[in-house]
Order: C-alpha cells, then sequence, then structure tokens
C-alpha cells in the first residue's frame, strides 16, 4: 500500500461522519417544516446549505474510496461488498438528485411545497438507509 492509503482513509471516515450526516438533517428539517404551520415559507434557508454540502460530501466519498483502492493497488477492486458498497453510494447520488429537484420546483408558483417536503423526507431517510447499509458493508465485509 502507499503512504497515500492512511490520508485517503481518514478523510474517507471524517467526510462520512461529518458530511453525510447532514443527509439524516435533511429528513429531520423535512420533516419539521411540514408539520410546521409556515414551514415551507421557510424551507430554501434550511435545506439548500444542507443539500449542498451532502452534495459535496457524496462526491468526496466516491473520490476518496476509488483514491484508497487505488493507493492499495486495487485490492479492493474485485470484492463485492466495495463493488455493493460504490453501487449503494450511486445510488445515494440518484436520490440524492432527485431531492434537490425537488426542493427546487418546490417553490413554484403553481408547486405544492407540502408534497415537495414529504417527498424529500422521504427520499432523505432511503438516503440515510441506503448510508446504513454501506457502512454495514464497510465494516463486516460479508463477501
Amino acid at each position: 500500500m502507499s503512504r497515500l492509503f492512511m490520508p485517503s482513509l481518514v478523510l474517507h471516515v471524517v467526510v462520512a461522519v461529518v458530511g453525510l450526516g447532514s443527509i439524516l438533517a435533511v429528513a429531520i428539517v423535512a420533516t419539521a417544516m411540514r408539520r410546521a404551520p409556515h414551514g415551507p415559507i421557510a424551507m430554501t434557508p434550511w435545506l439548500g446549505p444542507l443539500l449542498r454540502s451532502s452534495a459535496i460530501s457524496l462526491g468526496v466519498m466516491f473520490a476518496t474510496g476509488i483514491l484508497m483502492d487505488a493507493a492499495a493497488r486495487g485490492a479492493f477492486h474485485d470484492r463485492w461488498w466495495f463493488r455493493g458498497s460504490a453501487v449503494l453510494l450511486v445510488l445515494t447520488g440518484i436520490l440524492h438528485a432527485r431531492a434537490r429537484r425537488l426542493a427546487r420546483r418546490g417553490f413554484a408558483p403553481d408547486a405544492r411545497p407540502d408534497a415537495a417536503l414529504r417527498g424529500i423526507e422521504r427520499l432523505a431517510y432511503g438516503m440515510s438507509g441506503l448510508i446504513a447499509a454501506i457502512t454495514v458493508l464497510m465494516e463486516v465485509r460479508p463477501f
């Protein structure tokens, strides 16, 4: 393994904890806003930054995963737990893109902000579940 592996691993773990934790915050904020009397009005100041930071974190997670595999000279590349984690991360990114699209459309004049918040909430809980599955795969390495 190259000397690049350990710094990549540290960055990967820090971003997983700090950066991807904001995805669960998106779900919690969307739930609270949907239930609050003026929730949809307050949607932009809270959800926008959370969704932007978690988008950056997803990209960094993908990049550091590739970097760790390269630093380990491809030692993880043929492992199914690594491949499964990559697929789940891509699925998380797809759900994240849908949530960002819902957040943007939720303020159109003909939009229903409550429906947008409900969709964002469900997508964020789904992303949180995928991230939990990735964490299990990375730690247990079942296959």
